[in-house]
């Protein structure tokens, strides 16, 4: 039927109401040996030798690129493949579309990617380690040495312990006079198992 209607005078560039010629309205509905036909119509063969053979292809209603104007064809063949929903769209990869994607990251994609996950590779460690040797600021229960805690309140429990009034922390370790580094960030020694963790934190 489709060769009776080319031969009858029907245009390949003859355009619907979506702007969807029959190349890009093949994509869409992922009609692969209807694609393929079409396809071959529209190529130029440059040259044959024996079963080698070379053919030109327009690639207007095939990139996703706008060759008029540099922006986004969103009606064009590869873009209304590569976000079909069915596993239809996915043979069509196979044959031209598949060599268009491996040129286009060749060219441009791979080059970005590896740009983009270097900076954010070099970012994250920066932030990690500015933010694990970033300078202790004292808290209120730094400056008024546990007697108050975090959360404003008075130390309710014992206190008590050799010369000094000091507030008695119950840690992880047992009963301990409070100390400055219970209150202090512990990120970098995490995994040793002496420092004692005061308040469950």
């Amino acid at each position: 039927m489709f060769k009776l209607a080319l031969e009858c005078g029907a245009s390949l560039r003859t355009f619907n109401k979506q702007s969807l010629s029959p190349l890009t309205l093949a994509a869409k509905l992922a009609k692969k040996e209807m694609f393929d036909e079409i396809l071959e119509l529209e190529g130029d063969s440059v040259w044959a030798y024996g079963d080698a053979s070379s053919t030109a292809y327009p690639l207007a209603k095939i990139d996703t690129i706008n060759e008029t104007n540099g922006e986004m064809n969103e009606a064009s063949a590869l873009s209304l493949v590569v976000y079909g929903q069915t596993v239809e769209h996915l043979e069509l990869l196979d044959g031209l579309l598949d060599t268009l994607l491996e040129a286009k990251w060749e060219s441009f994609a791979k080059r970005n990617m590896i740009v983009s996950f270097t900076a954010f590779t070099l970012y994250y460690i920066c932030f990690v380690t500015a933010f694990t040797l970033r300078p202790i600021g004292f808290s209120t229960e730094m400056i008024t040495e546990g007697w108050i805690n975090r959360y404003s309140e008075p130390f309710p429990g014992r206190y008590g312990k050799g010369d000094e009034v000091s507030p008695v922390i119950n840690t992880s370790t047992g009963l301990r006079v409070w100390s400055m580094e219970m209150s202090q960030c512990h990120l970098r020694n995490y995994a040793d198992k002496d420092i004692p963790f005061a308040n469950a934190y």
